[in-house]
């Protein structure tokens, strides 16, 4: 095991994106020292083990770019919040409660001007020694007289209280993210998670497979601690394995996922399974992901219940289209994940439209995947070329 350093700094940003549309040319968030903050960063405080402690956001201060006054107001989202935990805010010299989602007033910033320090940004969460994990988006908006929001930058902050964390290998932590897992159908498929203990004490850890969907021929399964596990086992061993404190387990010794779709390729009712990772001395304090397995994610095949086309354009610049014809008895869900198989935007459709459209002219370029899923259950992905 190595010592995983970078991730002390108390807060580190996530490299994946979560589009909202935004125009982020009139304002920039800063840290105290005047470091610029990127729009729509995620960001992450840890409890390093004291369940008792309050956590803290990043002090954040907003700098006005433009040549024209701006009227600033700060509004909170709660993407998720765990049961019995709250979260309230200090903005532009307002105290926010956590029962409220916005400043009561509005700011005014000259041109070129930067917020003085008494007017900084800063959220605290109360954990209530609660275990889990908490995410909430904190939006920086411009007003005109009519009180119309014309321009928002905004970061996320998710607040950890468990005592291991699974990451990638580009050390990006999986927060409530579902991921999609590609490959070459003949082969095994491996996905390797390493778990960072940010506990001050040595954690025993057990692993929980939960298969949530599972495609004819397709088998899923892992290997943790040494220890390789068959697609019939749903445990690793009772005892767990133990993660020392301040310590990144990966490896041969660490959690890999494994897939084979033993060369069936369908592409339809694709395998997705849930791993949970838990303290066997404490199942409260525990760390899921989500992974979605499509062997080569090439497109929609012909699924005989519903009548759904490829995307369009594609390439694209702009925007992408999908014709569906639906019953309206169900419900449909359209998932985009990027590159590195991290979901970013999902989207219900409304079944009684024949067309669905997503505008990604603010998307970076590359290659992304979109998934449907109907019911709750994923019938196939389609891969997307932004250009």
């Amino acid at each position: 095991m190595n010592k995983f350093t970078p991730i002390i700094t108390f807060f580190i940003f996530l490299t994946s994106p979560i589009f909202i549309y935004a125009q982020a040319d009139k304002i920039d968030i800063l840290k105290l020292n005047g470091e610029v903050v990127e729009n729509g960063s995620e960001l992450l405080s840890f409890a390093f083990g004291s369940a008792g402690k309050n956590l803290l956001t990043d002090s954040l201060i907003i700098k006005n770019t433009s040549n024209e006054t701006l009227r600033i107001q700060v509004r909170k989202n709660e993407i998720s919040v765990v049961d019995g935990t709250f979260n309230n805010f200090h903005a532009l010299s307002q105290d926010v409660p956590a029962s409220e989602y916005v400043t009561p007033n509005v700011w005014e910033l000259g041109p070129n001007e930067t917020l003085p320090r008494e007017a900084y940004f800063l959220g605290k969460y109360f954990l209530q020694n609660q275990f889990g994990t908490s995410s909430f988006l904190y939006s920086f908006l411009t007003l005109d007289e009519n009180e119309v929001v014309h321009d928002s930058v905004y970061v996320i902050y998710h607040f950890l209280n468990n005592s291991v964390t699974p990451l990638d290998n580009q050390d990006n932590v999986f927060v409530n993210r579902e991921v999609l897992v590609t490959g070459d159908p003949n082969e095994e498929i491996l996905f390797p998670v390493k778990l960072f203990n940010h506990n001050s004490d040595s954690v025993a850890i057990r692993i929980e497979k939960q298969i949530l969907n599972l495609e004819s021929g397709h088998d899923v399964y892992f290997s943790y601690g040494g220890d390789d596990y068959t697609s019939s086992d749903d445990f690793s061993s009772e005892e767990g394995y133990y993660i020392s404190s301040m310590d990144t387990l990966y490896g041969e010794l660490g959690f890999i996922a494994k897939f084979n779709a033993h060369g069936e390729d369908s592409n339809i009712e694709l395998s997705k399974v849930n791993y949970r990772f838990f303290n066997i001395n404490n199942e409260d304090d525990q760390s899921d992901i989500t992974l979605l397995f499509n062997p080569s994610a090439v497109g929609f095949s012909e699924i005989n219940e519903y009548d759904i086309s490829a995307v369009y354009p594609n390439p694209t610049g702009d925007v992408f289209h999908i014709n569906h014809h639906l019953p309206y008895s169900v419900n449909t869900i359209m998932k985009v994940y990027n590159s590195a198989g991290l979901l970013i935007t999902s989207k219900e459709i409304n079944n009684k439209d024949l067309i669905s459209t997503f505008s990604i002219g603010n998307w970076e370029t590359g290659i992304y995947y979109l998934s449907i899923e109907i019911d709750g259950k994923p019938i196939g992905t389609e891969k997307i070329i932004k250009k």
